[in-house]
C-alpha cells in the first residue's frame, strides 16, 4: 500500500507511491512470492475501506481473504537527524503486524537501495529464497529503470492514466526520456502503438531488442 509521508516535506508526497513500486520491482521473479501491482490492489482496499485506513476492518480482511493473500506491506518515511527513515509493517491475513522493518538512508536519492535492503529484511523474514525464476516473461518488468525516480515518478502517472482508462503514451514517452533503459515503460508503449502507430511500435521494439542484446553481451 502507499507509505505516508511523515518527512514534512512535500517534494517528497510523490515517494508514497513510488515506494510500493521500488519494492514489488525487488519481488518479481522470486520464488516463492506471487506480487500484486500495488497500484490495483490500493484501489480493491479504497473501495473497501476508506479513510483511514484500518487493518482489522471486515471489509479489508474480506478483501485479503478473496484474493487469496497472507501479506500486505504498509509503512512510512520521516525525516532524522542523520537524513530519513523508511519504516515498514508487514501485515499478515488477520490485519496484525507480523514484523516491522526499518532502514535508515541519507538523502533522497539513496531511497532505491533503502528499499532493496528494506525488501531484504522482509525476505528474511518471510524465509524468501533470493533465487530468481529463469522466467523469458518476467524480463521486461526487471530492468535498471527502476532505479531512476523521476522516470519512476512519471511511470507511475502513465499507469494511473491507464487504469483511468485513458492514453498514457505521452507520460510513458517522457518516462523514456528520463531514462531510456526503463524496460517497462518502453513494453507498455509498445503495447500501445501496436493499434495505432506500428511502425513506431516496431522502432521501439527494435530499440529493446537492442538494449536487451547488449545487456546480454556486457554479462
Amino acid at each position: 500500500l502507499p507509505f505516508l509521508n511523515r518527512s514534512g516535506d512535500a517534494a517528497m508526497q510523490s515517494y508514497s507511491d513510488i515506494i510500493p513500486e521500488l519494492l514489488l520491482n525487488e519481488m518479481i521473479g522470486r520464488e516463492g512470492l506471487v506480487p500484486l501491482d500495488p497500484m490495483s490492489f490500493q484501489t480493491d482496499i479504497k473501495n473497501a475501506v476508506g479513510e483511514p485506513f484500518n487493518p482489522h476492518h471486515p471489509r479489508f480482511l474480506a478483501v485479503l481473504e478473496r484474493g487469496h493473500i497472507d501479506y500486505v506491506i504498509t509503512g512510512w518515511y520521516t525525516k532524522s537527524p542523520e537524513g530519513f527513515l523508511l519504516f515498514s509493517h508487514v501485515l499478515n491475513a488477520r490485519g496484525d503486524v507480523a514484523f516491522s522493518p526499518m532502514v535508515p538512508f541519507s538523502a533522497p536519492s539513496g531511497l532505491s537501495k533503502a528499499c532493496r535492503a528494506l525488501f531484504a529484511q522482509i525476505a528474511d523474514a518471510l524465509h524468501v529464497t533470493d533465487q530468481v525464476k529463469q522466467d523469458a516473461s518476467l524480463k521486461p518488468w526487471m530492468g535498471q529503470g527502476m532505479h531512476n525516480l523521476e522516470a519512476q515518478r512519471l511511470f507511475l502517472q502513465a499507469k494511473q492514466a491507464i487504469y483511468r482508462g485513458e492514453n498514457a503514451r505521452d507520460h510513458l514517452i517522457e518516462t523514456l526520456e528520463k531514462d531510456s533503459t526503463f524496460v517497462a515503460a518502453r513494453v507498455w508503449l509498445i503495447s500501445g502503438l501496436m493499434g495505432t502507430d506500428r511502425t513506431e511500435a516496431t522502432r521501439h521494439y527494435r530499440i529493446l531488442q537492442r538494449q536487451r542484446f547488449d545487456e546480454l553481451f556486457v554479462a
